[in-house]
């Protein structure tokens, strides 16, 4: 027990675990202020994680890549099997800023996707705003409401990933 806990106790910050020296997952910007139960499971005495690659913990995002929603099925992204996650995603900050996406999206495209990124995304937003209202309004039963509430929230987290599907879903 004593080569990783204190005496003290057997969570943060008590651990003499560091995950950059005693794993092969590095954490990177994004992932060092996650607390250890976001990728393992605290019953999980060995802490495994689910895997090393990002669709390991992201996978409604990987799923949004290939086109696939819960309720929904489309043809592939356009940058599905074509890019790494890390090409869009910044993973040396702690978080990234609309402004970068949009920056990372002129490293392969011309400076109008800059333009089109912002007019997207402010797009998804009036729509899902206008939804979320709708929804509100409406007298649905609690499983209708409640499974309008989910198409919102997987919108909401696909965005980009996949933009035509998330259109699809705000509809």
């Amino acid at each position: 027990c004593e080569s990783c806990h204190v005496e003290t106790g057997f969570v943060d910050p008590n651990l003499i675990f560091v995950h950059d020296q005693h794993t092969r997952f590095e954490l990177d910007g994004q992932h060092k202020a996650l607390r250890c139960e976001a990728c393992h499971e605290s019953s999980n005495l060995r802490y495994e994680a689910a895997g090393l690659a990002c669709q390991d913990c992201h996978a409604q995002e990987a799923l949004a890549l290939a086109g696939k929603a819960s309720t929904l099925q489309l043809d592939p992204d356009p940058h599905f099997n074509r890019l790494a996650c890390a090409d869009c995603h910044d993973l040396s900050t702690s978080s990234q800023s609309k402004e970068d996406y949009a920056i990372r999206c002129e490293d392969c495209h011309t400076p109008q996707y800059q333009v089109l990124f912002h007019n997207w995304r402010e797009s998804f937003s009036r729509r899902q705003k206008s939804l979320k209202s709708h929804i509100n309004q409406l007298r649905l039963m609690p499983a209708e409401s409640e499974s309008l509430q989910q198409r919102l929230k997987e919108a909401e987290r696909i965005g980009f990933h996949h933009m035509q599907l998330t259109q699809e879903l705000l509809k």
